[in-house]
């Protein structure tokens, strides 16, 4: 916590060895005591579908099963900022949001699952949205990397309509406010208020009272 607080934009670079160390560490020992392992990762390359992880596991006797998550962009994006506000609020200091690495690992997504099924790197592989229904089961149909793809993306625009849109809205709006509350540098608030008017204008939804007012304070 305290580096992540003296220097925010390196954090994750200069604790990434260490954390590596510290997980495979970890990963051995649930392995020695046969426990079960949840592994959460962001998967920045075509090849990561590899992931040494899973063959690892896979050669301890491990039935391995990958469970995808299909949100829509426009909720990703906001989630990402909504947590690090989330941890400002909660602890004095959050992870830095990183949409450029959010954007790689979205597009890459597709293909990466893809790849998972065609090479079979795990043993099983589905495919939910956020409200938990599922799309995919590779246990209960036979599929292939088209098909694959086309069920994420399924998942990702489900229940697309205006009063989701609508809680997006909403959502951003929460981060700004929280943004302007903890007192967030001008640069990190104007690239938000860009990110929120862009997801405006192709949306054409139309602002709060209370956003107004803010853009308002601000313009001042």
């Amino acid at each position: 916590m305290d580096i992540l607080r003296a220097d925010q934009a390196n954090y994750a670079f200069l604790t990434k060895k260490d954390a590596g160390l510290a997980r495979a560490k970890l990963i051995e020992h649930c392995f020695d005591k046969k426990y079960n392992i949840l592994v959460e990762s962001v998967l920045l390359s075509p090849d990561d579908y590899k992931m040494p992880t899973l063959q690892q596991a896979r050669e301890h006797g491990y039935r391995v099963e990958c469970v995808a998550l299909g949100v829509h962009r426009n909720l990703s994006e906001v989630s990402m900022y909504s947590r690090q506000e989330e941890q400002w609020r909660v602890s004095g200091v959050g992870f830095p949001a990183t949409l450029d690495v959010h954007n790689r690992v979205y597009e890459l997504m597709p293909d990466i699952l893809a790849n998972m099924y065609e090479h079979g790197t795990v043993d099983k592989l589905s495919i939910y949205n956020r409200r938990f229904e599922c799309f995919f089961d590779s246990d209960k149909e036979a599929g292939n990397p088209i098909l694959i793809r086309e069920r994420l993306m399924r998942a990702r625009n489900s229940h697309l309509n205006a009063t989701e849109m609508t809680n997006v809205a909403l959502k951003w709006e929460d981060v700004i406010c929280m943004m302007e509350e903890r007192g967030a540098s001008k640069e990190d608030r104007e690239t938000v208020s860009a990110l929120f008017h862009n997801f405006l204008k192709k949306t054409g939804l139309v602002t709060s009272p209370q956003l107004r007012r803010l853009d308002s304070d601000r313009n001042r």
